[in-house]
Formats: structure tokens, sequence, C-alpha cells
């Protein structure tokens, strides 16, 4: 029983359930993502979206308007992008060359009210050990795809806290492939080699606990790399089954995951949480890290996450 104000909006959730709402981790703001794009996410109940790359402006306005109810969107936590210079580089101004020019962005994105650094493919190894040490200096999170020259060891190591794609899990047993005789896209690489690589083996069991004792979190984009309802449906190639074998084991060996798209729209948002459960994830798990295992790993778990006494009211009922 609970007074209700005069005026206030009574809602009957008879007969139906009532969840934080979901957050989508891996999502990418341009341009048109504050109109239809950001009303899709809403419907599917996500009301949370941290974006992992995109242009500085196009981010800070569309977070800014957002939070001043200027436009309907889910609440935006940002990430800032750093690239390395190269004819392969990401379509960014973020370049760094040096450690003061690395040093400069953390910096930057920080006075915005990022959260968040992500590293790209061609940023050099010798300047992630002060890109880790700036980002942890200023209460940021480090994380990234694995740059050229580094292993997934190697990165956790010098100072990610988190690994953007599974897919490097893979492609980090073979290095060479990635960029000999041509730099190819490391998703390419991966799916030929998540196949050959023995899930079970002690290569991959080492790198797995690895990732649990440096408290790792895997934002592994999944449903990428997995075929979507195909494998739900059937058929999965032997590279989703790899990666079903790899989510479950990294689940059952006690690796933080939270759930992402890499899609504009989160279109795959519902098919990510259903491959989770499909590898052998149980429910109550797969929902726990759509609300409260990511506001953990954002260190939001005071606020949201949960449906708690003295929370935001972050709520969706289905």
């Amino acid at each position: 029983r609970v007074r209700v104000p005069a005026g206030a909006r009574i809602i009957d959730a008879t007969g139906r359930a009532v969840l934080p709402g979901l957050w989508e981790m891996h999502g990418h703001l341009q341009h048109t993502s504050q109109l239809v794009p950001a009303l899709v996410q809403l419907a599917a109940g996500i009301t949370t979206v941290r974006d992992l790359a995109a242009d500085l402006d196009v981010a800070v306005s569309q977070r800014d308007r957002a939070n001043a109810h200027r436009i309907v969107a889910p609440r935006l936590i940002l990430g800032g992008f750093i690239e390395g210079p190269g004819e392969w580089a990401g379509p960014s101004e973020a370049l760094a060359r040096t450690e003061d020019e690395a040093r400069a962005w953390v910096a930057r994105y920080d006075s915005l009210g990022y959260r968040q650094v992500k590293v790209y493919n061609l940023v050099h190894p010798d300047l992630v050990p002060a890109i880790a040490e700036e980002t942890r200096r200023r209460g940021m999170i480090l994380s990234g795809h694995v740059p050229r020259g580094l292993s997934v060891p190697a990165a956790v190591r010098l100072g990610f806290d988190e690994i953007n794609h599974a897919a490097f899990l893979f492609s980090t047993f073979f290095q060479d492939s990635l960029y000999v005789p041509a730099m190819r896209p490391y998703s390419v690489v991966a799916g030929i080699v998540a196949p050959n690589v023995d899930v079970d083996g002690p290569g991959m069991s080492g790198l797995i606990e690895l990732l649990r004792e440096h408290g790792t979190v895997i934002d592994g984009t999944f449903n990428l790399w997995m075929g979507g309802r195909d494998l739900l449906e059937g058929r999965g190639s032997a590279a989703a089954h790899a990666y079903a074998r790899l989510l479950r084991r990294l689940h059952e060996a006690g690796v933080t995951l939270v759930p992402g798209t890499d899609n504009i729209t989160s279109s795959t948002y519902v098919t990510e949480l259903e491959l989770y459960q499909h590898a052998g994830i149980p429910a109550p798990a797969v929902l726990q890290m759509a609300t409260i295992v990511s506001a953990r790993v954002m260190r939001d778990d005071a606020d949201y996450g949960s449906i708690t006494p003295g929370k935001v009211a972050d709520i969706i009922i289905v």
C-alpha cells in the first residue's frame, strides 16, 4: 500500500512482470541515432546504452539532449575512441602518435564526462601503458580491440579492464594471420580460426583463467560471430558452436560478461540474450548480465540495475 500523489499517472501492471531497464553495452551513436534507433531501443526495454565509438560532437550532443529531456532516448554512457595513424585506421579524428597525444585524448574525454576509453586496432602497443595509467588515474575504464602487435594476455597485463568482441579470444592464438601478408579484419580471421581452436584445451583454459584472475570484462557481441537465429534454430556453423562453447566456459569460470550488439538500433539485443541461454547459461544469470552486472561494471549499481528502494526507478513492464 502506498499513498499516490495527486495527479500521478497510475499504470495497471496486473499479470505483468516488472524488471530493471536493460543495458546495451556496445552501441554506436550516429547522426540518425537520436531518432528511430533510440525509440527502437526503448521499445525493446533498453534504457541504458553505452556508446563505444562515435564522433565526439554527435555523442556529447545526443547525451546532453537526452539528459535534458529534449529528445526521447535511453540514458547514454560515453566511451571515447583512440586510434593510431595508418591506412587501416578507424574513421576518427582521435589519433594518437605519442604518449602525450594519447594522454591528451584521455583528458579531453574525461573533461566531457566520458566514463570509458576504447583503444582501436592501430594504437601502438608502446602507448597502451600510458593510456592505461591515465584512465586509471582519472577513474575511467579502459577497453578495446586488441591492437596490432598485442595478444589478449598482453593487453590484459598492460591494463585493459575489458575486451570488446569475443573474436579476439580466438584470433589471439594466430597473431601472424591477422597481418601477413595483408591486414585482414580480425573478425574474418577469427571466423576461420574459431573452428580450429580446442575451446576445452590448455591454451584457451589458460586464457580464461587469466581473464578471471584479472577480473577482465568480456563485451563479446557474440551475436556477430554466432550467426544469430540460425544457431538458435539448429543451423549453426562450426564457428558458431565454438563461440557457444566459449561463452559457456567463460560463464562457468566466473568471467564477467556484458551483453552488447555493436548495432546502431540494438535490433539483435534480444537474440544476444537468447544465445547466452542457448549456450547453457541459466536465464536468471542472463537477466542479471543485462541489468545489475552491467550496472556494476559501469560502477552505477548504487543507483541502477535492480528494483531496490532508494535506486532510480529505471523500470520496464513486460
